[in-house]
């Protein structure tokens, strides 16, 4: 029995869970938002956030992806002050994962971070890979 100087225990709380299908709801409904809102959202996220982004929903991935929202990506990247140009042989978001992600392009068999942007090939190898494939720059 406790005493009156002793406090009582509340019993704790869980705290509650997002349902899936709440989660589902709610990234539904950023979907269902008219495009221009959108592609306002999306000029003023970084290129790497709007990489992230399309890899979260099928339904994102086709909106950030298409071609029509080129200038979605164009504009993410003006906003990072000092980036040449996108060439014209890749597209903006290949481009975004040239320049923002740190893989391997032999990703399936090589987990290195340490790699480096090989611009003739458009791709990013680590040294490792670059000497077991014999590639010479």
């Amino acid at each position: 029995m406790a005493s009156d100087n002793e406090p009582v225990q509340q019993p704790l709380q869980k705290k509650r869970k997002k349902h899936p299908a709440t989660v589902k709801k709610t990234a539904q409904r950023l979907v269902e938002m008219p495009f221009d809102v959108l592609f306002e959202i999306f000029q003023l996220l970084h290129p790497l956030d709007l990489l992230h982004l399309s890899r979260t929903m099928k339904a994102l991935r086709g909106i950030i992806l298409d071609r029509t929202s080129a200038s979605v990506w164009k504009q993410a990247r003006h906003n990072m002050n000092g980036l040449p140009e996108c060439p014209e042989d890749i597209s903006e978001p290949c481009y975004a994962s040239l320049l923002f992600e740190n893989r391997c392009l032999n990703q399936d068999q090589c987990a290195s971070r340490k790699t480096q942007i090989w611009w003739e090939f458009r791709a990013r190898w680590c040294q490792k890979c670059v000497r077991d494939d014999n590639r010479s720059v």
